[in-house]
């Protein structure tokens, strides 16, 4: 009986155990982790859950829809398809209660048996919710719940701002962005082209693909931040595709995409920004090669000096003398095989460096080098 009275308190409570904090900027937050549904420690057995909403009902006379219809929501969040089976019999519930809450948490749980219940109850409305009930089925990859929603047309799938095809390309579910797209309503360009950026954050390749064989999507959008993103994940396949379009830079902001894959240590990716010759390698003096001798990143090292453009031995071979310095062998040995560098640079200042630092294998090298 007790665990019925401290769970008749849960369904009950105010949402909020605490009061809002103020933050650094000086505004009210309030902490999600105390919010009473987010609590996995309440989560019980469906058998208990059920015993539990029962002797609610029945001995303390309880009005089991209260904080509007927390006890059925959290049924719906956890799976407990008996609680939700009794709760549904009550004319009472609401099944789009709360923005049409159980929908979302039943996708969101997996527990598709409960999902199919709600969308067949009567008095569900589907037009209800932020994010809708479309963008729930799209972000969790319902397709045949999506296509019936679809089919009855009651529900706009391009509301919030085509939310559900956003949600869905972020979520990398191309079935559901396919589907979203048949739809005249839905438009993929929405928000500036927010679904590409999306989707290329998130490496979603087919996904990205499919959006751009759509003409009104704008892949360079937001000074080619789906690129961006591409290069910082360190993405090369999606950055090639991506470069398949005429209006997406490479070399937008002086090149500084390169720059970023060569402070990241992602060779490929350097190597697929270079295939588009607007791209400079030796941009801001250099700072691409200048960060990948210092870091000892050598497939860097090496692709940008297969680019013609970059001269190693520039600022009297302060690179190749630094590289000797942080005892980069391999990179040393890079550089000094550019006819720039060797025919230009002291031996004997790289010699000694080396001799200073007792780097024997870098010793070995340099006096084989120059031996020749």
């Amino acid at each position: 009986m007790y665990q019925t009275a401290i769970f008749s308190q849960l369904i009950s409570a105010d949402d909020w155990k605490v009061e809002p904090k103020e933050s650094s900027e000086g505004m009210l937050e309030q902490d999600y982790e105390s919010h009473l549904m987010n609590h996995e420690r309440f989560r019980v057995s469906p058998e208990r859950a059920l015993a539990s909403v029962t002797a609610l009902i029945s001995q303390l006379d309880m009005d089991i829809t209260c904080q509007d219809h927390r006890a059925f929501r959290w049924a719906c969040a956890f799976g407990y398809k008996p609680v939700v089976e009794l709760l549904l019999l009550n004319p009472k519930t609401n099944p789009s209660a709360n923005m049409n809450s159980p929908v979302h948490w039943s996708c969101k749980g997996e527990h598709y048996e409960i999902l199919e219940m709600l969308l067949k109850d009567p008095r569900l409305d589907p037009t209800i919710g932020h994010p809708n009930i479309i963008t729930s089925l799209a972000e969790f990859n319902r397709i045949t719940e999506l296509k019936a929603i679809l089919a009855e047309g009651k529900v706009d799938p391009a509301a919030g701002g085509n939310e559900a095809i956003y949600v869905a390309s972020y979520t990398g579910n191309l079935e559901a962005v396919e589907l979203l797209l048949e739809d005249p309503r839905v438009d993929p360009s929405d928000q500036n082209s927010n679904s590409i950026m999306a989707a290329a954050q998130n490496n979603h390749i087919e996904v990205a693909r499919r959006l751009m064989m759509d003409l009104r999507v704008d892949p360079s959008a937001q000074e080619n931040y789906s690129l961006y993103a591409a290069v910082s994940g360190g993405h090369v396949e999606m950055c090639a595709l991506l470069m398949t379009d005429a209006r997406v830079n490479p070399a937008v902001e002086n090149s500084n995409l390169l720059v970023v894959a060569c402070h990241a240590n992602f060779p490929k990716v350097v190597q697929q920004l270079l295939t588009d010759p607007r791209v400079n390698p030796t941009v801001d003096d250099n700072d691409a090669l200048w960060f990948a001798v210092q870091e000892g990143y050598v497939e860097v090292v090496r692709i940008l000096l297969s680019d013609s453009r970059v001269d190693p031995s520039i600022d009297e071979n302060a690179l190749v003398e630094l590289a000797v310095e942080l005892g980069h062998t391999e990179i040393v040995s890079l550089m000094l095989k550019d006819r720039r560098v060797k025919e230009s640079v002291d031996p004997f200042l790289l010699i000694l460096g080396a001799m200073q630092r007792q780097n024997m294998d870098l010793l070995s090298l340099l006096q084989d080098i120059f031996k020749q």
